[in-house]
């Protein structure tokens, strides 16, 4: 291979470099849970809203029990943040349910209710479970489950599991993959001829 080749080649696989966005920040893995206190609208049976109550002092509050792997940052946990009343309705949305922030350090943890799925009322237990994207300081967005369970008023536990997402290739990554191949092809055809 000539010199003149090998700049092609590197100025190509350069260019292709420069043009791909860099990598993103990775995906939230793990699971937080939080408590708050709740009232039902009625009996478990008929109640269609769920309420939240001041909890240390925060109205709507909600206090992180537990979490793991990328939710370690609120460790010793009993954070109060704020969560929103919910409908308990199948396609209920709420483009905020629940917020915490962190001081130190600097983190936010939110979460998107794109959808309630499912409204179960076996035995006395509500179950609420939805689908939706939590947002965390430092991480990308990423989509998962939410599921709260109340067995009466006062009483509700809720947590948040985030869906592990399969590794991608950022794409500079791909852009020198794929120069080398056009390099060793463009190599291969003048060998050829």
């Amino acid at each position: 291979m000539s010199i003149k080749s090998l700049i092609f080649a590197a100025g190509l696989a350069l260019g292709a470099v420069s043009m791909a966005a860099p990598a993103s920040a990775t995906g939230i893995t793990g699971s937080v849970q939080f408590s708050g206190l709740a009232t039902m609208n009625g009996p478990v049976a008929t109640a269609t809203e769920i309420d939240f109550g001041t909890l240390f002092g925060h109205p709507n509050g909600l206090q992180i029990l537990t979490g793991t792997n990328s939710f370690t940052v609120f460790a010793p946990y009993g954070e109060v943040g704020t969560i929103n009343n919910i409908q308990l309705s199948v396609g209920y949305s709420d483009p905020s349910l629940y917020t915490i922030t962190l001081a130190v350090p600097a983190t936010t943890l939110s979460f998107n209710l794109t959808d309630v799925y499912l409204v179960d009322r076996t035995g006395g237990t509500l179950t609420l479970k939805g689908n939706g994207i939590l947002h965390l300081t430092g991480f990308d967005d990423t989509p998962g489950n939410f599921v709260l369970t109340a067995q009466s008023a006062g009483d509700a536990q809720f947590s948040f599991s985030a869906s592990s997402l399969a590794s991608v290739p950022e794409p500079a990554s791909i852009a020198l993959l794929g120069a080398g191949l056009a390099g060793l092809g463009m190599r291969r055809k003048k060998r050829a001829s």
